[in-house]
């Protein structure tokens, strides 16, 4: 009689496991779409362009139609101060915060062609806030010397979404980037900048260069954290950028005037580069408005790494604008600094212009 050795007759194999690698295509369907409109008139870039963002008060009511934001009309006059600022400035890019349009649609068109006409003279391109349209959609012009685009706000905020009225702003239909002589700028319209899908694209395109300057503009109690998020986005890629918002929110002014800015006031508007905290990298930055960044900002009189990259600030309640010079030819400090200390920083001619 023979004895086998090994497995029971009687217990069928185990099956060897077979690996099997899946290849899982990627789409970008989910993604905003994103539309260039080239406005340089093959042109030559400006190395140095002069930039303003302005910071207003912006007064706001409630369409009874829409359920959605009007600006007051007393607004109009403060616009229109910013311009001239701008101009006298000698300003080639001026910014303005969020619903800085959202008037009735006469007053409207006439403040639009204001600003057209400025354009034309100056050279200048004007990112003219946002208003909403008769198809409730968040509509940002941007407008430049023989040209206006509309760009759109893709994502509804929490305001947006669900008015009292049960309608609300529509999601936006793409981004916009403008391809300008005072570089490639791409408006941004407050959360679009914390969108997760809205921030991919926007680091693509850096990283592709194919953008030079973040303009995001906000009509936001919370600034802080839309400062938080463009300081990350500058420290990776070469960018600049750039926050801007009205002076206090609605119905906030008085108690932040009383209580001091406790973080939800507005105001922070703000330029970011990356200038890797060396003084020879904005040469004026520290002893002209280093004053103005919060408090929250600084640990033993530095900038906490978060904030790193926040050159300057206005804060709230203040109204007025920061100039500044962005040398569209350096971005960002190199590792090696070649060059900073002989007079190529990447902002430089910082200052801040007072409306009040």
């Amino acid at each position: 009689m023979s004895l086998l050795l090994g497995a029971c007759s009687s217990t069928p194999a185990v099956p060897k496991k077979v690996l099997v690698t899946k290849t899982v295509k990627t789409t970008q369907a989910s993604l905003p779409t994103v539309k260039f409109f080239d406005h340089t008139d093959a042109q030559a870039i400006a190395s140095l362009p002069v930039y303003a963002q302005c910071q207003i008060q912006v007064g706001l009511k409630i369409n009874p139609v829409t359920g959605l934001h009007l600006a007051t009309d007393d607004t109009s006059k403060r616009v229109q101060m910013c311009a001239a600022e701008a101009v006298k400035n000698k300003a080639n890019v001026l910014i303005l915060p969020e619903l800085s349009l959202s008037y009735p649609q006469p007053l409207r068109d006439k403040i639009i062609q204001k600003l057209k006409t400025i354009a034309k003279q100056h050279d200048m391109v004007i990112i003219a806030g946002s208003y909403y349209d008769d198809n409730r959609y968040s509509r940002t012009p941007i407008i430049g010397k023989n040209w206006i685009e509309l760009g759109y706000k893709i994502r509804p905020s929490f305001y947006e979404a669900s008015p009292r009225n049960g309608l609300g702003m529509r999601q936006g239909k793409y981004l916009t980037v403008v391809e300008t002589k005072y570089g490639n700028i791409m408006p941004l319209v407050c959360v679009d900048l914390i969108s997760d899908a809205v921030n991919y694209q926007i680091r693509r395109l850096a990283a592709e260069h194919k953008i030079d300057v973040l303009a995001n503009i906000n009509y936001n109690p919370a600034a802080w954290e839309f400062l938080l998020e463009a300081n990350s986005i500058v420290r990776r890629h070469p960018i600049f950028a750039t926050v801007t918002n009205v002076s206090s929110v609605f119905g906030q002014k008085r108690r932040c005037i009383k209580s001091g800015d406790n973080g939800l006031c507005g105001g922070n508007t703000g330029v970011l580069a990356n200038i890797r905290n060396n003084d020879l990298a904005c040469p004026n930055c520290d002893s002209v408005l280093q004053e103005y960044l919060p408090r929250n900002f600084l640990l033993k009189g530095r900038k906490r790494l978060a904030y790193d990259n926040v050159v300057a600030t206005i804060p709230p309640i203040k109204q007025g604008l920061l100039v500044y010079k962005l040398n569209l030819n350096l971005k960002r400090i190199p590792l090696a600094a070649n060059a900073p200390d002989q007079g190529y920083p990447p902002i430089s001619d910082l200052k801040f212009v007072s409306l009040n």
